[in-house]
């Protein structure tokens, strides 16, 4: 049953990588605007470029970019549950990752300098949801390639 140990290990190392992957995302959400508006102001230089250019306002821009921004941020998140616990679905992947969203909105509520956005549930729940359907996919690759004689059962 080597492919099975092969399987757990993935999963515990997709695990563990996930634990890595919330503490980041845990001090990014968390921290104080001013602190945080540094990054942010480094992932908005793309908006500022495109306004100097006369490409599109700079607040249309940054909108955009700070929703992609978000959808970017989670999908991580997605692919790592799914690889991390193979038997879940993709919907309860993306349901997981509003209840994460929401979690993240609830806190940045109670700080000061920050303010929750509805959008930004939105954005985190559709990058959980991709996360979660490209482990799906590779999943499924990897099952029908490997042919009926080597299937790996699923765990």
């Amino acid at each position: 049953m080597p492919s099975l140990d092969r399987a757990h290990t993935r999963a515990v190392r997709a695990r563990i990588a996930l634990i890595a992957y919330l503490v980041f995302v845990a001090f990014t959400v968390w921290l104080p605007a001013a602190i945080s508006g540094k990054v942010v102001g480094l992932a908005l230089l793309p908006a500022r470029w495109a306004a100097e250019h006369d490409l599109a306002s700079y607040q249309f821009s940054s909108i955009v970019l700070e929703f992609v921004a978000n959808i970017v941020f989670l999908i991580p998140v997605g692919l790592l549950i799914s690889l991390g616990w193979p038997r879940l679905r993709v919907w309860h992947i993306m349901l997981i990752g509003a209840l994460m969203s929401g979690l993240i909105e609830a806190g940045q509520s109670l700080i000061p300098t920050r303010a929750p956005s509805l959008s930004d549930v939105i954005a985190n729940t559709l990058g959980a949801l991709i996360g979660g359907a490209i482990a799906a996919t590779i999943r499924w690759r990897a099952r029908t390639s490997a042919g009926p004689a080597t299937r790996v059962p699923r765990q």
